[in-house]
């Protein structure tokens, strides 16, 4: 689970940090959808680490959020965020019924055991219409690909021996994960693609093709209340 001892000790060799004046393509698309919103929000941020992504939104909304570790929420305390500490694979949010106007979990979604519990959640605490953005690590890429044929290992950011990831993610399953909550895409950007020796690049080739992008962004919309069933969270058959 994600408050496991592995998850500890992973956190300490592997800190997250970011940098609110120099933000990768994945931070700035989160950015720009997020400036979007004209009126001010009632945000909440599910694995929000130090609280970086966010940051130039603090007077503008009314951020809050929630992480494992107190450690990383440290920096988003000193920012000014709302926090709690909590481990969103033991026990519900610990806020009422649908009292956000948006909820994000960036790179979070990969790290769940139960994606089912999670987005239920993130439904529950959204208001009818409210959105949910999140972000996650694409499996399906030309690097992965090649990793496999010629490799022999799994595709970059899966759930690899000694990884961090418990869950795989392309735009099909994450689309019908979204739907079997009651949440709508409305918009799907890639972040970039990489490429071994050459790293970073193509950003705006990204955001047209996001199914081959390295990360991807999407904003769902809340289109009705989920209900978590254990029974429907265990059941395979579902790529059609």
């Amino acid at each position: 689970m994600k408050s496991s001892e592995f998850q500890r000790q992973y956190a300490a060799q592997h800190p997250i940090t970011g940098d609110a004046n120099r933000p990768d393509d994945r931070v700035r698309k989160v950015r720009e959808l997020v400036a979007k919103y004209t009126t001010r929000q009632r945000i909440l941020d599910i694995g929000c680490a130090d609280g970086a992504v966010l940051k130039p939104f603090l007077h503008q909304h009314e951020l809050h959020g929630v992480d494992f570790s107190p450690d990383f929420l440290a920096g988003a305390v000193a920012l000014g965020y709302q926090t709690k500490v909590h481990d969103i694979e033991s026990e519900p949010l610990p806020y009422a019924n649908a009292v956000f106007d948006v909820v994000m979990a960036g790179e979070t979604i990969e790290h769940i055991v139960d994606t089912d519990w999670l987005l239920a959640e993130a439904n529950r605490v959204l208001k009818p219409g409210g959105h949910l953005i999140i972000t996650y690590p694409n499996v399906r890429t030309l690097t992965s690909l090649a990793m496999m044929l010629f490799l022999d290992i799994p595709p970059m950011y899966s759930a690899r021996y000694r990884g961090p990831h418990y869950r795989d993610f392309t735009q099909k399953t994450i689309r019908i994960a979204l739907a079997n909550h009651q949440f709508r895409p409305d918009k799907t950007l890639g972040t970039h693609f990489y490429f071994p020796c050459i790293g970073d690049c193509l950003s705006g080739l990204a955001s047209i093709v996001p199914g081959w992008a390295s990360q991807v962004v999407v904003r769902s919309v809340k289109t009705g209340e989920s209900r978590y069933s254990a029974k429907a969270a265990a059941q395979k058959d579902i790529y059609g």
